[in-house]
């Protein structure tokens, strides 16, 4: 944020060098440019800004959706391993073999 004030500044400050200056001489050209810059600057700022958000709420995403996956899981093979223990077992072969694989018989 303090970047982009002193740059805010510094633009403003260019903007009243720029209307004492007379148009048409080459310092008048090169404070022009140095706003064009800095402006520029700005803008490649707020983009990187942007795509910051974005990224974070990109890996905030995945972050849920992996915690809801295992927790899905994990909740899944508990209540599996509950089946097991009371004598029910699932009623597909899939999910046969799937409690077999995390449970092994001893």
């Amino acid at each position: 944020m303090n970047n982009k004030k002193a740059l805010r500044n510094e633009v403003a400050t260019l903007y009243v060098k720029l209307r004492e200056v007379e148009a048409g001489t080459p310092e008048y050209k090169a404070i022009a440019e140095s706003i064009a810059l800095l402006q520029d600057r700005e803008i490649e700022l707020k983009k990187a800004n942007d795509e910051f958000v974005n990224n974070l709420a990109k890996n905030a995403l995945t972050a849920v959706t992996t915690a809801a996956t295992i927790a899905a899981g994990l909740w899944v093979t508990v209540v599996s391993y509950n089946f097991e223990s009371a004598g029910v077992t699932p009623t597909t072969s899939m999910g046969r073999s799937w409690l077999n694989k995390m449970i092994p018989k001893n």
